[in-house]
């Protein structure tokens, strides 16, 4: 099992911009938190583990699972971790914009903290309106 999500602990950042109205979060990009590991093998003396000869289980194993994260970085999960956060940021921290004002809107960026020398430091901005939008957008 893949777990994808944010470690807060590297970056977490929270602006209030009362001249735009915007609360501004800043989470970390998407990292893979955890991948369960497979059991692994020592004795092949027991049942009909006695049959198989000359196999290495854990180093298959460990295929496996580079193969299977692999799989999982090419495909959008990191995408659907970030769709998540949003809903999860306006679910923890929407009522307490709207009672400052309704005229405050929430904004999720996120911050890619290993830029490579051509992309510098980016965001990756997401909001509802972002979000909603994208989807209207696959929809039709």
């Amino acid at each position: 099992m893949l777990k994808v999500g944010f470690d807060l602990q590297k970056y977490f950042e929270l602006n209030l911009d009362p001249s735009s109205k915007t609360v501004t979060v800043t989470l970390p990009e998407p990292e893979i938190l955890s991948h369960e590991v497979y059991p692994k093998i020592e004795k092949l003396d027991i049942g009909w583990m006695r049959e198989v000869k000359n196999v290495d289980f854990n180093k298959n194993f460990n295929l496996l699972r580079k193969e299977f994260r692999r799989e999982a970085l090419e495909s959008d999960i990191m995408d659907k971790a970030k769709v998540q956060a949003v809903e999860i940021m306006e679910l923890m921290l929407g009522p307490m914009i709207s009672s400052i004002s309704r005229d405050y809107k929430l904004n999720v960026r996120f911050k890619n903290l290993n830029p490579t020398e051509s992309d510098e430091e980016y965001f990756d901005n997401y909001s509802r309106e972002t979000l909603d939008s994208q989807q209207n957008s696959g929809n039709e």
